[in-house]
């Protein structure tokens, strides 16, 4: 047993901090995305500052094992990582609060990615040179080189475990705080357990008692923060942060749902024929655009808003919805009066590919995955995604998109980049402002893309209000040049580029 540890006790310790560096590098990108979104400025921020700290610790820690070769210096910046840890996180429940909204999309990430992780990583980077020094002192008869791949090798298999059980195994399983939380303790039990024989009794004691008294403070910052007036419902999913509150809305209660800092649905507790959100009311353009729906999609469910609709207005139509966060089906149904429907086939993926998987074709495609400006799903944006749902459209068959943008005409714009895109692959294409085509704020604008070349007109009568109002919100595609606009396509599309500059601007106005 001794020997097994005398070879093999430091690689173990290297392994299982190098899985706690992926561990917190993967749980960071959840810290930050209810404040910033899921966009390619948060990956980007935490993967540059973890790499400028791991690379620090790195330079650091090899002149700091060349001066004390010691163990107990080793385990001590184990546990110091640990404590790190338990107190950035309490950190950040405290602090992204209080300022995380008031920071851009684009420098936020970065600001708060130094300011709760790179001191963590700048420990952990310590680390490798620490164990190649003291490996090396173990094995004097083995050279540096076979030394530091040893180190290497097992330091990386425990990033990639740790890569591979964050987002297969924790994060769908335990919630982020949680996570952080075991991390914090695991490191610093790691540290116990390496200085166990090397110090003396009672200052291990000592170090038993700071970590209960950490974890206690920690656990009671954490958890009594979750603490929020209305919400009924708080967790980690596997994509985002769900969130479902009651709220007073105008007066009357309304039941909200938020996915990181998106409001992605809500619905009236007082009655469910009203809806809370313009856009929602659309999911009737099946009407003026004369079609015979038989079988519907609905990429994009959240609250299930549209398919609830669909149900009682459709009554013989065959509606298969595709949601990416697993937990919202059931949430739907316990929330937000989803009805159990042998009609309705619910379907957890990715909307794009489900789409190039099924064998089905439809007659009305409703994109509803497109509702927040933080978390625009690139690749659903593109003319190949386009083209792809043209493909599995009936003749006559419409595709709907419900967009958030404005109607600002700027050089470059990621509403009309999107009308350029859809419009490559839909010449027959029509648009609708919910708050009117001469409102350039932010709004929720309607596409529609339709697979025949009938010209339509909205002047017919409906018991439909939306429908009534069709003319008033159209917006003139004729009108609009589109030449100087990006089309986006798989190889090229800045849409968290063109985000933030419309985020910018509405800030500045």
């Amino acid at each position: 047993m001794n020997i097994f540890l005398k070879k093999f006790g430091l690689l173990v310790t290297v392994f299982l901090t190098g899985a706690c560096v992926l561990v917190v590098e993967v749980v960071a990108v959840r810290i930050l995305s209810p404040y910033f979104g899921n966009t390619i400025f948060t990956f980007s921020s935490i993967l540059g500052v973890v790499l400028a700290a791991l690379s620090l610790g790195y330079y650091v820690g090899g002149r700091f094992a060349d001066k004390y070769p010691e163990e107990r210096v080793f385990f001590g910046i184990i546990g110091l990582s640990g404590v790190t840890v338990l107190g950035v996180h309490a950190l950040s429940v405290v602090l992204l609060p209080l300022i995380g909204y008031s920071l851009s999309l684009v420098s936020g990430p970065l600001v708060i990615s130094v300011l709760l992780f790179f001191i963590p990583s700048f420990l952990f980077g310590l680390l490798s040179p620490f164990v190649i020094t003291l490996q090396h002192k173990r094995f004097p008869e083995r050279g540096v080189g076979a030394v530091s791949g040893d180190v290497f090798f097992w330091s990386t298999l425990g990033s990639i475990t740790g890569s591979i059980a964050s987002g297969f195994y924790l994060v769908p399983r335990f919630g982020v705080d949680r996570i952080m939380i075991g991390v914090g303790v695991l490191l610093f039990v790691l540290c116990l357990i390496g200085l166990a024989g090397r110090v003396e009794r009672k200052r291990l004691l000592s170090l038993v008692l700071l970590l209960a008294l950490t974890v206690v403070g920690v656990s009671s910052v954490v958890f009594a923060s979750g603490a929020e007036e209305g919400v009924l419902y708080k967790e980690d999913g596997v994509y985002s942060q769900i969130v479902v509150r009651d709220v007073d809305h105008d007066g009357r209660p309304v039941r909200t749902m938020q996915l990181d800092r998106s409001a992605s649905g809500a619905m009236y507790l007082d009655s469910l024929e009203d809806h809370v959100f313009d856009f929602s009311q659309y999911y009737v353009l099946y009407e003026p655009f004369e079609v015979d729906v038989e079988r519907a999609l609905v990429i994009g469910g959240a609250t299930y808003t549209i398919p609830r609709a669909l149900l009682e207005s459709l009554p013989g139509t065959q509606i298969e919805v595709v949601e990416i966060e697993e937990d919202l089906y059931t949430l739907a149904q316990e929330y937000f009066a989803l009805p159990e429907d042998e009609r309705l086939t619910n379907v957890v993926g990715d909307g794009r590919r489900f789409l190039h998987d099924t064998p089905h074709t439809y007659d009305y495609i409703f994109g509803d995955a497109y509702y927040s400006l933080y978390s625009i799903p690139v690749h659903l944006t593109t003319v190949e995604f386009f083209e792809l749902v043209h493909s599995k459209l009936n003749d006559d068959g419409i595709f709907i998109m419900n967009v958030i943008g404005d109607l600002a005409e700027l050089d470059q714009s990621l509403t009309y980049s999107m009308i350029a895109t859809l419009s490559e692959v839909f010449p027959n294409d029509y648009y609708f402002a919910t708050e009117g085509p001469e409102e350039e704020g932010v709004q929720n604008l309607i596409f529609v893309g339709v697979k025949n070349d009938k010209e339509y007109t909205f002047d017919g009568e409906s018991e439909y209000e939306v429908v009534q109002k069709l003319s008033e919100r159209r917006i003139d595609e004729d009108v609009l040049d589109l030449s100087g606009y990006t089309v986006f396509t798989d190889t090229y599309a800045p849409v968290e580029f063109l985000t933030w500059q419309g985020l910018r601007r509405v800030d500045r106005e």
